[in-house]
């Protein structure tokens, strides 16, 4: 999504028709946010019921900072940090979830 973002105007011409396209600057940045929050409220249901997944939420401290990169960036070097912050959280996550639910 983040990627989308920082395209949406040349995506226009293309006619290329991503999400962030069909909703614009603003509200792509707001998905991309409700997306992200969306991943840590399943991760508190996991917390309920396996001991070591509230250690994932420290993945929060690279995704509160892509959020809010993403919701006041203006140039595509901004977007790309906020890119590569998202893909670290995403991995983070998805590792640190997986060893949550496997010990």
């Amino acid at each position: 999504m983040v990627n989308n973002i920082r395209d949406i105007d040349q995506d226009k011409i293309a006619r290329k028709r991503t999400l962030a396209v069909l909703v614009d600057h603003r509200a792509a940045r707001i998905i991309f946010v409700v997306f992200l929050v969306i991943a840590y409220l399943i991760l508190g249901f996991f917390s309920l019921v396996f001991p070591l997944a509230p250690l994932v939420f420290f993945t929060l401290l690279l995704s509160l900072p892509a959020m809010l990169i993403v919701l006041t960036g203006k140039t595509a070097k901004e977007f790309i940090l906020a890119l590569q912050l998202t893909s670290l959280t995403g991995l983070l996550f998805g590792l640190g979830l997986a060893a949550a639910l496997t010990f």
